[in-house]
C-alpha cells in the first residue's frame, strides 16, 4: 500500500512570445530600433522581415549582421547566401527558403545558435533555464 501519491513532474511548456517574455521584449525593441515598422503593422512573432517590414535584401543582411552581434547568436546553418537562395530565377524553378520571421529570431536567441529547422517538442521541453 502506498503511503502517498506522487504526482508526475509538470511538463515545461516552451516559452511563448508575449508581453511577459523579457527576451521577446528585447527582440521587439531591437527590431524597432533597427527598422521602420510600417504604420498599420503591429510587431508579433509571425512578422516576416521582408514582406511585413518591407526590408530589401541588403537591409535584411545588415539587420542580421547586427542581430548576430547584439544577441551573440552563432550563425549555425545561416549563411550569407540565404537571400540568394530565397530568390527564384525566372527561367527555372528554385525551392525558396522560408522567409525569416520574428519568431525565428526569438528561437535562435533562446538557443544561442541559428537553425532553419524547427526544434522538436522534446528539445524545446528539455531546454535548461540557463539557455533561455
Amino acid at each position: 500500500m502506498q503511503t502517498h501519491l506522487e504526482s508526475p513532474a509538470p511538463r515545461r511548456k516552451p516559452p511563448t512570445a508575449g508581453p511577459g517574455d523579457p527576451l521577446w521584449s528585447e527582440i521587439e525593441a531591437f527590431l524597432c530600433r533597427n527598422t521602420l515598422v510600417p504604420a498599420p503593422h503591429r510587431l508579433g512573432p509571425q512578422t516576416r522581415l521582408c514582406r511585413d517590414l518591407r526590408l530589401r535584401p541588403r537591409e535584411l543582411e545588415d539587420l542580421m549582421e547586427r542581430y548576430f552581434g547584439y544577441f551573440r547568436v552563432r550563425r549555425g546553418d545561416y549563411d550569407r547566401e540565404y537571400l540568394a537562395r530565397a530568390r527564384a530565377w525566372p527561367w527555372r524553378r528554385a525551392r525558396r527558403s522560408p522567409e525569416i520571421t520574428a519568431d525565428m529570431l526569438l528561437r535562435a536567441a533562446r538557443r544561442g545558435c541559428w537553425s532553419d529547422s524547427e526544434p522538436s517538442s522534446a528539445q524545446a521541453l528539455s531546454a535548461s533555464p540557463a539557455q533561455q
